[in-house]
């Protein structure tokens, strides 16, 4: 959908004000006028399904897109529940190790020239996809960003070793 001049007007009136269209409140008017421009509606938020998305381990920018909150309320709320950051798993292995990068998996396998190829002759393939905390199982394997193995060992995002 193209925007209008008028939608222009709106964001230049909001960045205007806020600084930047991120720091923008969710109960301004010309913000709800935006986002009915732009989508054809406003889908309101309710905080519990924000702290529901953010203890699955889902990124502060997936939340942003997905609810049209701003980056501030998304800081305000995880600071509020004391909800901990944890990467997004972009990899997993045929044989079940999920990984935030091809770096991490390639300084746990050792392997740093042609990994793809070369797992794929030892019979493991890698799928490339987002997977956030709630989706790896327990006493499943993951890699932190260095390449360090560890044990998913229950559902809290606190029990996230990152080294």
């Amino acid at each position: 959908m193209a925007l209008t001049l008028d939608d222009y007007v709106l964001i230049a009136k909001l960045e205007n004000k806020y600084g930047s269209l991120s720091k923008v409140e969710n109960d301004d008017p010309d913000y709800k006028e935006l986002r009915i421009a732009v989508t054809g509606k406003f889908e309101e938020y309710s905080e519990r399904t924000v702290v529901k998305a953010l203890k699955r381990g889902h990124s502060d920018n997936w939340v942003i897109e997905r609810y049209g909150i701003s980056q501030e309320t998304v800081i305000k709320i995880r600071n509020q529940y004391l909800i901990r950051k944890v990467p997004i798993f972009r990899l997993k292995t045929s044989n079940g190790i999920y990984a935030t990068s091809y770096f991490s998996l390639m300084k746990f396998t050792k392997i740093e020239k042609k990994l793809i190829t070369n797992l794929k002759k030892i019979g493991i393939t890698v799928r490339y996809h987002d997977y956030v905390w709630d989706d790896i199982p327990i006493n499943a394997y993951y890699l932190s960003s260095n390449g360090k193995a560890h044990i998913k060992r229950d559902e809290s995002l606190s029990s996230y070793e990152r080294e």
